[in-house]
């Protein structure tokens, strides 16, 4: 199994290489439509438009997007603008633990999209295998959730890192449908100092407030701009209309 991305977790001033696995999977069947033929159908997207009348062979393939500020009224998000604010926006590369959190209390707040297992590298280096061991204990023996947040194929998400039992994982998954570990998590021996150095950095972003505020969508500040340029051009016409 392939690790989707590599991704460094900072703890204070410890930051630990680590790399994302898909742990979640779905066993279900993968029915597909067919003719009475057998034949598989395909879908026609055409442009309704009668001077336009162009045909896209999926959905992927229109190249721009619409939103709707007002009935009927529609703005055109071309695919430049779009990867510009994207890319704009704010990046998290690296996982800052944000706050530490009672494990029993993120169910309150939060309902989980994917799960991830978050594991170091099959080769990693000695120091790497103890901050990777001192952080599963600390979890472990304490019942913590780290909240952070994370960028993934191009948008930030709200994250959560737990322990279970021997890996750390970014939680929302049913057991029934947790892969397998993609190979064997390196180990090396823990001192009880080296636990409670970690220990304390942690407890200093222990508390109650399970609460991550959410990034704001970078295609929202490119929609509020066309926006208020349409308003501001109608109410130019208009004081131009009373003029004359």
């Amino acid at each position: 199994m392939r690790a989707l991305r590599e991704i460094n977790v900072s703890i204070g001033f410890v930051q630990v290489p680590m790399q994302m696995f898909k742990a979640s999977q779905t066993d279900g069947l993968d029915l597909k439509t067919a003719c009475e033929c057998g034949e598989q159908p395909k879908m026609r997207i055409v442009c309704p438009n009668a001077e336009c009348g162009k045909e896209y062979s999926s959905w992927f393939g229109v190249p721009n997007r619409a939103y709707e500020y007002a009935k009927g009224e529609r703005i055109i998000l071309t695919q430049e603008e779009m990867e510009k604010a994207r890319s704009e926006a704010k990046s998290y590369d690296t996982i800052q633990i944000l706050k530490v959190v009672d494990f029993k209390k993120l169910a309150i707040h939060y309902c989980f999209d994917d799960t991830y297992y978050l594991l170091p590298s099959e080769d990693c280096n000695e120091i790497t295998k103890k901050a990777y061991g001192v952080l599963v204990k600390a979890l472990d023996c304490e019942g913590w959730a780290l909240l952070s947040k994370a960028t993934l194929r191009n948008k930030t998400h709200r994250i959560a890192i737990i322990s279970d039992s021997d890996m750390n994982i970014l939680i929302g998954y049913r057991i029934e449908d947790r892969r397998e570990i993609p190979f064997e998590i390196p180990h090396t021996d823990i001192t009880d100092m080296e636990y409670d150095q970690l220990q304390t950095v942690l407890k200093s972003a222990l508390t109650d407030d399970a609460k991550i505020e959410a990034e704001p969508d970078p295609l929202l500040k490119l929609i509020e701009d066309k926006v208020d340029r349409i308003y501001n051009d109608q109410v130019g016409k208009t004081k131009l209309g009373v003029a004359e």
